[in-house]
């Protein structure tokens, strides 16, 4: 009897391993670094700088849901380095590339940063 071709132990390894060979060429061409760190904050690294991002996990629909706000301040000791808007978009950006690149579905809420009102 011939292995039914649908089932997951009938792909050929190859066919197993290329998912992830590719995740490793986009995250590579990414250049960015993003570590979790808990439930609802990841890590953007940045040699040797650390820069908290919030992103609150989310079920449904959404797997993340991600604002321009919910970026920090560098952690020490770069923590006096200052951080413009133009930063926080490229940070965010890089970032929205980097949840694509492992497939999670998000919920993106653009406030400027420093806008608390949600509008």
């Amino acid at each position: 009897m011939a292995p039914d071709p649908d089932r997951p132990e009938a792909r050929s390894w190859l066919e197993r391993l290329l998912p992830s060979v590719r995740r490793r060429r986009l995250l590579r061409e990414l250049g960015a670094t993003f570590v979790p760190n808990g439930r609802d904050e990841y890590l953007y690294c940045d040699g040797d700088r650390r820069l908290p991002i919030y992103a609150e996990r989310l079920g449904g629909p959404y797997d993340v849901q991600v604002s321009a706000d919910g970026i920090g301040h560098w952690l020490p000791p770069h923590d006096a380095a200052p951080l413009s808007a133009e930063q926080r978009r490229e940070v965010l950006r890089l970032f929205l590339r980097w949840l694509a690149i492992f497939d999670r579905r998000v919920l993106r809420v653009d406030v400027e940063p420093g806008d608390r009102s949600g509008g």
